[in-house]
């Protein structure tokens, strides 16, 4: 089964729409507790979109948004081809292609990373500009 979410990006704000496969787990939970197929999400609304039997699942969206990774990865200066290979064993000459092979833990666990990362040079850049300051 497939699972389809339209809402906001909470990073660069614009319109989202991602068509995903459900992990088993979620899915086994979902079929117990919710008896409609409309989940309200934070930021917008989740729709299961049953699969046909037979027919191939295809991810249509990367994982991570990848508008705010570039962003991020820019602001980083950080060019994560080769972390993603060690730490997750993708394949890809381009960050966009390594993402899209992540799976919804994998993608989070780096979005978390990557939102680390930012934090500690965002924090190190104001303290540079503090000194400056003073």
């Amino acid at each position: 089964m497939k699972i389809k979410f339209e809402g906001q990006c909470p990073h660069c704000q614009e319109s989202v729409s991602i068509i995903r496969d459900l992990p088993p787990d979620i899915l086994k939970e979902l079929r117990s507790n919710a008896p409609q197929s409309t989940i309200e999400g934070f930021m917008g609304t989740t729709n299961l979109i049953p699969q046909a039997r037979g027919e191939e699942a295809v991810k249509t969206d990367a994982p991570v948004d990848l508008v705010w990774l570039k962003k991020s990865l820019n602001e980083l200066q950080w060019d994560c081809k080769e972390y993603l290979k060690e730490k997750y064993k993708v394949e890809g000459t381009k960050i966009s292609e390594q993402v899209k092979q992540l799976n919804p833990l994998q993608a989070d666990e780096f979005t978390k990373e990557v939102k680390k990362r930012l934090e500690e040079i965002r924090s190190i850049d104001k303290m540079i500009k503090q000194e400056e300051n003073n």
